[in-house]
């Protein structure tokens, strides 16, 4: 992902290409690249979105969380492989509940959550449905639960002006 190499196991979705186009999106959002940041990438999952846009803006602070503390220990580990662990925190929580206790807001939030119809379940390719984590998967009924949510608390967390980039489909 990105040009780096991440740890993956059970616990976290397997990265792919077109979740680059969260970090794409930022860098062009925010391109001086030494800028002071605040950015949150919430459903962190192994890391990818957080470690990527951190290597790529040095000045950022970036807040990952999810709500699996078995991801955020392969999260972790990945901020640490690529020498960003000390501008990454890491939160546990339920979408935007793991940054509660950031008190600044926040330039951006990234985010890609869960999005996939639950019924979609068995059309899944048995790569994904068999060894991904269906927490990190399944949106609910209309494959939008969490994205509703999302939305609707964004803008508490954001300084005005500042961005929610997400990744969803149908």
């Amino acid at each position: 992902f990105w040009g780096l190499k991440f740890e993956v196991n059970p616990d976290v979705l397997i990265p792919r290409p077109a979740t680059e186009l969260i970090v794409e999106a930022l860098l062009e959002l925010f391109p001086n690249r030494d800028a002071p940041l605040t950015i949150a990438d919430v459903c962190t999952g192994c890391g990818c979105v957080a470690v990527a846009v951190a290597h790529e803006r040095p000045g950022a602070t970036v807040v990952a969380s999810d709500i699996s503390p078995e991801a955020l220990e392969v999260a972790r580990r990945n901020a640490d492989r690529h020498g960003v662990g000390r501008r990454v925190s890491f939160r546990t929580g339920d979408l935007l509940q793991g940054l509660d206790s950031v008190e600044r807001p926040f330039d951006a939030i990234l985010a890609n959550p869960p999005y996939v119809v639950d019924r979609a379940g068995p059309a899944l390719q048995p790569e994904v449905r068999d060894f991904e984590p269906a927490l990190a998967l399944f949106g609910g009924s209309d494959g939008l639960e969490l994205i509703t949510r999302l939305v609707s608390e964004a803008p508490r967390k954001l300084r005005p002006g500042g961005y929610l980039v997400f990744e969803f489909g149908l």
